[in-house]
């Protein structure tokens, strides 16, 4: 029963919101990218597999990243999860690692070989798969890092660039949500994933596209930071006024 994980505790990171996402192999130190897959689906979402090496150990570890459309996505999906598992209840992270996610469990053994943890709109599991078992936390708060941490802008023939970032509502009244229209760009054309964060409301998907949910009335802003995969990145943020 998920009541037993007292979803109503769980952190909510409703301001932020993370689009097309992928790993692009260099993101975790020590580890080769040896496989990435997204031919599986969690509900109507995309299972992003990812198989890491590591570059001296006899270790793998599959990552699954789950993109949601909303932070309540996320977490209704999260609950859908810990219901299916076969362990009746998975243990939460120690203390120490409190910051780990909005919500953070492990496997049932003190290896720390089996992480779960959800983000804003992201669920992500991570398992050791490899003869040698290889804990997992310190790759869990890399990933999670991925979503929150400030981000280097790069130099300017690698970074990317943010060529429009618009709301087609500039003033809107609280509970309103506004389409956001982006366009960007990478200097070699590689794939880009997106991080939007706002000081008022919050971002989610709706159908294909993303949308500003305003709060409360007063003067905030919404952010878009353009990552490509070697972490190069453009950074965005226009003004919104909610009446």
């Amino acid at each position: 029963m998920t009541s037993a994980y007292h979803p109503e505790k769980w952190n909510v990171t409703k301001n932020l919101f993370i689009w097309q996402f992928a790993l692009g192999g260099k993101e975790l130190p020590g580890w080769v990218l040896a496989e990435a897959k997204a031919n599986q689906h969690f509900k109507e979402y995309p299972i992003l597999e990812y198989y890491w090496r590591h570059q001296e150990k006899n270790a793998m570890v599959k990552i699954d990243v789950i993109p949601t459309a909303s932070w309540k996505e996320a977490q209704a999906g999260f609950r859908g999860l810990l219901q299916e598992h076969m362990i009746l209840q998975l243990p939460a992270v120690p203390d120490k690692m409190a910051l780990l996610g909005d919500v953070a469990y492990t496997g049932p053994s003190d290896e720390m070989r089996n992480m779960l943890f959800i983000r804003a709109n992201m669920i992500v599991m991570l398992n050791s798969i490899g003869r040698e078992t290889v804990r997992t936390e310190q790759l869990a708060f890399d990933v999670d890092n991925l979503f929150t941490r400030k981000q280097h802008a790069g130099n300017g023939k690698t970074r990317p660039e943010i060529l429009q970032f618009e709301a087609e509502l500039r003033e809107m009244p609280a509970g309103r949500a506004t389409v956001l229209n982006l366009r960007a760009e990478d200097p070699v054309q590689r794939p880009l994933w997106y991080r939007f964060t706002t000081d008022n409301g919050e971002i989610l998907q709706e159908n294909d596209r993303v949308v500003y949910l305003a709060e409360k009335p007063g003067e905030g802003k919404v952010t878009v930071l353009a990552v490509n995969p070697e972490g190069d990145t453009d950074e965005k943020s226009i003004p919104v006024k909610v009446l």
